[in-house]
């Protein structure tokens, strides 16, 4: 049954099926009789196909062109076997839904009975999304309080300055050199040869 949302204008759900398997033993022809049955017991349209043989660690061209086709708006709706056939990880599975949300795409795991285009599925993906992004804050406020203490510490953060010849430095700018020329000579950045030009 269509229920009107991931669908177009005239109600039509356009629907992207993906299927991946991890080793070229295996293949993709039982997840996509499975998600095709489905497709045509919602009375949706098959859009495209696309498939990856990928160790989980990759993104696969499959998927690869299914995003791209995504912001093309060859489709409104993806179709996916099981989360982990589609997603890496956690993490990039909240991207790419957060993605396809933002292009007015639905998502549907066919194992996990989820469907972003459904009150519950919505809510599902605000709890994840929120849980992420509460991971994030931590992991930063974690980062800047080692950093916080580190430098109570004394402790010099960031790269070790290189050690400029000022002298020769001053040497050169006397002779009428640039200091992109002396910089582009001594292979030091501008940058670090400004800062030991101010110090000294």
């Amino acid at each position: 049954m269509n229920n009107g949302k991931g669908s177009n204008g005239n109600g039509e759900t356009k629907v992207a099926i993906y299927s991946r398997v991890s080793t070229g033993e295996q293949d993709t022809a039982m997840q996509v009789e499975e998600l095709r049955r489905v497709v045509a017991q919602r009375g949706w349209t098959i859009s495209a196909e696309y498939s990856d043989t990928i160790s989980g660690s990759k993104e696969g061209l499959g998927r690869h062109g299914l995003m791209q086709d995504a912001h093309l708006g060859k489709f409104n709706h993806v179709l996916v076997w099981r989360f982990d056939r589609f997603a890496r990880s956690a993490k990039d599975l909240l991207l790419a839904l957060d993605t396809l949300s933002s292009l007015g795409i639905g998502f549907s795991s066919l194992r996990e009975s989820f469907d972003t285009t459904s009150p519950v599925g919505r809510a599902t993906l605000t709890i994840l999304a929120a849980v992420a992004e509460l991971e994030r804050n931590i992991i930063k406020e974690r980062v800047v309080a080692g950093l916080d203490r580190a430098k109570a510490k004394g402790r010099k953060l960031g790269r070790p300055e290189r050690d400029v010849d000022v002298a020769r430095v001053r040497e050169m700018l006397s002779e009428g050199r640039t200091q992109r020329q002396i910089s582009v000579a001594l292979r030091i950045p501008r940058s670090t040869l400004r800062r030991a030009l101010a110090r000294t």
